[in-house]
């Protein structure tokens, strides 16, 4: 998981939104052949925007800036 805790906290809170916008977009988009999504360049993409938007959840929590379950 990416280490975010030399950011500020204004600056997370942009990251967060910018995240959250590529994580949206990309899970949101037809994935069609299931089986064959799941090895394709775009689940990868997918992998690594969820554990960005996670990454930054986690520091603003840890800095009581944000609650998320």
């Amino acid at each position: 998981m990416p280490d975010y805790s030399s950011y500020t906290t204004g600056k997370l809170l942009e990251m967060l939104d910018a995240a959250f916008s590529d994580y949206y977009k990309r899970a949101t988009r037809p994935c069609g052949d299931g089986n064959k999504f799941l090895t394709s360049q775009e689940a990868k993409a997918l992998e690594q925007a969820t554990e960005r938007y996670e990454a930054i959840c986690a520091e603003l929590v840890k800095r009581g800036a944000a609650e998320y379950a």
